[in-house]
C-alpha cells in the first residue's frame, strides 16, 4: 500500500490534484481490506492532528 501511496503522490503533484482528489482516487485503487485500513489510518491521524 505504501508504494502505491507514494507513486500515486507523485503523480498528483505534476497534475495539480487537490488533497481530496487524491484521497478518493488513491481508495479507489484499493482492494475493500485496504480501503478499511486506510480510512482507519487516516481517521486516527486526523484526530491526532486536532
Amino acid at each position: 500500500m505504501g508504494f502505491y501511496y507514494t507513486k500515486l503522490k507523485k503523480i498528483a503533484r505534476y497534475a495539480n490534484m487537490r488533497d481530496n482528489e487524491f484521497h478518493h482516487r488513491f481508495l479507489e485503487g484499493l482492494s475493500s481490506e485496504n480501503q478499511i485500513e486506510a480510512r482507519h489510518k487516516w481517521d486516527i491521524q486526523d484526530i491526532q492532528d486536532v
